[in-house]
């Protein structure tokens, strides 16, 4: 890890964060691992390790993600010489005060050669968006988005070329392609429309044939409407979730799922050993129970996660993490050697399948050039490892001196990525995060590799040596 600076907005420039998006070199997961040799060094956690996992967009079930991960986890870790496991299930309670507790389940990962162990936990937020948006709504959302991607069309090409933007929508040489920005633009506001009008012309057609035409058309109606539903809730978790207007009926539930991300990282973090020998002690003189707390989110959970790292530095700045001052500094009885600073304990972030840059290309909220303060409200109060997102130029006398310090600015972040995964890619709008090319395998023209990361075991072993160990 390098050392903590204090990081403000006004004094990153866009060639500094442009050098500083390059200071980690991309990798190629296959150029570094071979996957038929097994590490035969032992590697085990040096301190106690929570680790939380966000699960992406879908039809999400409880506890899944955490098997997923787990599974994978556990069988790299159980490869290496010297690691005799052992499996544990925990279960966690939260709000011990309150008349409804709330109990987390977790898998625990111990080594009989170690005092230490990991932790590794879900935070599952798809009950918050199920079947409440619909098809009208997603409709609605993509047109709003259509039309501010219009809107600022030449600050997104001026942002992307400022970047090195390696999506589709530029060539090799860097340069903005329009033509594929357009197309893009239009297929999104069209096939909605288009699938909706299939479906009600075929079901139209079945109507008229003969005795079995009723019988036909309300069973495919059926069909069609378990599919249709299926599909609005993968859509309606990226519409739902990407709100910025607070008059939205979807803003609370958005509000709903980050607040709960937060809680769930702020309880990592100021966890206290529970044990006989600390009974009795005030609770700042009982040791954390986790010296090192990692963040993992996949596909739309990485961009949930990412805003609750971002809360996280905002709630540091104002004094409200147990144990930790204003300035993001260990202050009390129970620090330890290795945790001196917040970002010596909530230490990493890993994303994989992540479509956080094409987030902040169409996505993100973007200003008119006239709004000056606003545009730099956003993104001092956005900040987490974020180049400046816009193209406006400030003048001297209109700069804002901002009162939002980035202490978090220096964690790890890797983030995995696939040529044929086309909702994730590199991330060229945040600095200092290590891309990694995972390069599956056995794929062809028409694979779609976002769900190839679960069972990835070069991933693992990435993540193991390079984040987890580190």
């Amino acid at each position: 890890m390098t050392a903590t600076k204090e990081i403000r907005p006004e004094n990153i420039s866009h060639e500094l964060a442009e050098a500083i998006s390059e200071e980690i070199p991309s990798v190629v997961l296959r150029s570094v691992y071979n996957e038929n040799t097994v590490p035969s060094e032992s590697e085990w956690v040096t301190k106690n390790t929570a680790i939380l996992i966000f699960h992406g967009i879908g039809n999400q079930l409880p506890l899944e993600t955490l098997d997923q991960f787990g599974r994978g986890l556990a069988k790299e870790y159980s490869l290496r010489k010297d690691n005799d496991l052992s499996l544990h299930h925990c279960v966690i309670v939260k709000d011990k005060d309150s008349d409804s507790p709330w109990f987390d389940n977790i898998v625990r990962i111990k080594n009989k050669n170690s005092p230490h162990h990991i932790d590794i936990y879900e935070y599952y937020w798809a009950n918050f968006t199920e079947d409440q948006a619909s098809w009208t709504d997603i409709s609605n959302w993509i047109n709003g988005v259509v039309k501010g991607a219009k809107g600022f069309y030449k600050e997104q090409a001026a942002l992307g070329k400022e970047f090195n933007d390696r999506s589709i929508f530029f060539d090799s040489k860097g340069q903005f392609n329009p033509t594929v920005y357009w197309l893009v633009l239009g297929v999104f506001t069209k096939i909605i429309l288009l699938v909706n009008l299939a479906i009600s012309v075929l079901l139209k057609l079945l109507s008229y044939i003969p005795l079995i035409g009723s019988v036909a058309t309300s069973m495919l109606n059926a069909f069609l409407k378990l599919g249709a539903s299926k599909l609005a809730n993968v859509l309606g978790d990226i519409c739902i979730y990407n709100v910025i207007d607070p008059k939205s009926k979807f803003y609370e539930i958005r509000r709903k799922i980050l607040d709960g991300a937060v809680d769930s990282i702020k309880f990592l973090i100021e966890k206290r050993l529970e044990s006989e020998q600390y009974k009795g002690l005030e609770n700042k003189r009982i040791p954390r129970e986790y010296e090192s707390v990692i963040i993992a989110g996949h596909s739309l959970g990485s961009q949930v996660s990412y805003d609750a790292i971002n809360k996280i530095n905002l709630l540091v700045n104002q004094e409200m993490i147990d144990g930790y001052d204003a300035k993001g500094n260990c202050n009390n009885l129970a620090k330890t050697e290795s945790i001196k600073k917040i970002s010596d304990q909530l230490r990493g972030f890993v994303t994989f399948g992540s479509p956080l840059d094409k987030i902040v290309f169409f996505l993100r909220e973007k200003t008119p050039p006239e709004q000056i303060f606003r545009q730099q409200l956003i993104e001092a109060y956005h900040c987490f490892k974020q180049q400046r997102w816009s193209t406006i130029t400030i003048p001297p006398n209109l700069t804002l001196s901002m009162c939002i310090v980035r202490y978090l600015d220096d964690i790890g972040w890797r983030n995995y990525y696939d040529k044929k995964d086309y909702v994730s890619g590199r991330l060229d709008y945040y600095k200092n995060v290590a891309n990694v090319q995972c390069d599956f395998p056995g794929v062809n023209l028409f694979s779609f590799t976002h769900s190839n990361y679960w069972e990835e075991k070069l991933m693992y072993r990435d993540l193991i040596k390079t984040v987890i160990n580190a």
